[in-house]
């Protein structure tokens, strides 16, 4: 049987070691949430209304306004970048890989990664979106799938915008079309 005594110490022992971790977790979160308020607060300054969104690092959020066909991207550190890019415009979304070859198995070491959202109009330069810099992080933590998943978003989104204004400019036409009256043998 175990005393008291015993249970006693092991239990605050317990708690001394566990403290420190779950203190760490409380600040993180905190401090997320705070990242995350401080997003939609630019959100609305842009009257965006943001359907889903991402936060990584703490440092980076991107989300989406699916209604307006825009993207919101904030980059929290070391200094605010705040892009917003109307979808609308946007032709191309590419991702952009910048690495280097290392060792003698010649293996990719990722530098940085970049989402390049390319304009129909030529005279609007293109617009990079970093999700990693090796030189501000030290290793990947899910980038390159977090990076792909924004693709095919944006590019999902891209596609129905174009499938909807395709929609609206076939039903303008149709409207617009001289009416034919069918004459049905004078009744």
């Amino acid at each position: 049987m175990i005393d008291i005594t015993t249970l006693s110490i092991v239990l605050v022992i317990l708690a001394a070691f566990c403290t420190p971790f779950i203190y760490s977790h409380q600040k993180k979160k905190q401090h997320e949430n705070q990242l995350v308020s401080s997003f939609m607060t630019k959100a609305k300054e842009h009257q965006l209304h943001i359907n889903s969104f991402e936060l990584w690092r703490r440092a980076y959020v991107i989300g989406l306004d699916k209604d307006l066909h825009q993207l919101l991207y904030v980059k929290f550190q070391p200094e605010m970048q705040v892009k917003k890019v109307d979808l609308k415009k946007v032709k191309k979304v590419n991702v952009v890989n910048e690495h280097r070859i290392i060792g003698p198995d010649r293996e990719k070491a990722i530098d940085k990664l970049w989402l390049l959202l390319i304009y129909e109009d030529p005279k609007l330069s293109d617009t990079y979106l970093e999700f990693y810099n090796a030189d501000e992080n030290i290793d990947l933590v899910g980038e390159p799938l977090l990076i792909q998943k924004w693709q095919n978003l944006i590019n999902e989104t891209l596609d129905d915008f174009q499938k909807n204004s395709s929609e609206k400019q076939f039903a303008v036409k149709s409207s617009n079309a001289p009416r034919v009256e069918l004459d049905t043998g004078g009744h």
